[in-house]
């Protein structure tokens, strides 16, 4: 058990929804998997990687994202 120092959680400014059959119907996607970005905090992380509402997030390192 550490008692001293800590916790750093990362924040990468997005708002997500999980990409359902109604979302994935509305948006003309093929699949509905994935993870659609709401909004993003201005100058955040995801901000400056050029992320965007409406991006839908299929993948994070290789990696589906969850459904």
């Amino acid at each position: 058990m550490e008692t001293h120092g800590s916790v750093k959680r990362p924040h990468l400014g997005v708002f997500l929804e999980l990409v359902t059959e109604p979302v994935a119907a509305g948006l003309n996607l093929a699949t509905n998997s994935g993870l659609l970005v709401n909004d993003i905090d201005p100058g955040s992380p995801a901000y400056k990687s050029g992320i965007k509402p409406g991006d839908v997030i299929l993948s994070v390192q290789g990696k589906a994202t969850p459904d």
